[in-house]
């Protein structure tokens, strides 16, 4: 079974969802608020834009973010209607089911930052939101965990563009490294078995003409 995608497919899909998207639909009246805890180069591609052709979710109803100056920019930009400092007033905010954090966060910093152990703290989940796609759920439903034997998975890591200053993935104090855009790649591998850890049989590694 190869799930590798092609780039010519994936730049089709891009250029299409990006510039002839779909009229957004009427939210309903019981949609999903989401909050976003520092808005980066991310959330709008795993949230805020899918959320926009969803009835029922709010994308981002607040923005938290240590710089309030880049939180005014970062609302304005995606159409979010309030704006919050403190992480404490998003995650105490009653209007808000559920918080995106985009911040890179070690763990030390994680759990200073939130009541974790508290009785009625919050849910946390790992953020890896292809495990909500309705294309994903779909696929998982078309297999046979039982009858998979192997599996390919391609993964393509642009380094130039993840090498500006700052980026979590070449921040060794935060846990991050190049490893972190793989990591999805295991974890797509372990939802197609279904239990386990799967284990990987060969790794090859290429480098694209600069």
């Amino acid at each position: 079974m190869n799930l590798s995608v092609g780039f010519k497919e994936w730049a089709q899909r891009h250029i299409r969802s990006r510039f002839f998207p779909p009229t957004p639909p009427t939210k309903a009246g019981n949609a999903l608020r989401f909050g976003i805890m520092s808005g980066g180069s991310v959330a709008p591609e795993v949230l805020i834009d899918p959320a926009r052709l969803h009835p029922e979710v709010v994308v981002a109803a607040v923005v938290a973010a240590t710089n309030s100056a880049r939180a005014e920019r970062f609302a304005k930009e995606h159409g979010i209607p309030r704006v919050l400092t403190s992480f404490d007033e998003l995650i105490n905010d009653p209007t808000i089911d559920a918080v995106y954090i985009g911040a890179g966060m070690d763990a030390q910093r994680l759990f200073h930052s939130f009541p974790i152990l508290r009785p009625d703290g919050p849910v946390f989940l790992e953020a890896i939101p292809y495990r909500f796609h309705p294309s994903w759920i779909e696929f998982q439903r078309r297999i046979d965990k039982y009858r998979v034997s192997e599996v390919r998975v391609t993964v393509m890591t642009p380094v130039a563009s993840n090498a500006a200053p700052g980026n979590a993935r070449f921040m060794a104090e935060q846990s991050g490294s190049a490893r972190m855009g793989p990591a999805y790649a295991f974890s797509i591998l372990q939802g197609i078995f279904g239990f386990g850890v799967p284990r990987c049989e060969q790794w090859n590694v290429s480098q694209s003409p600069p």
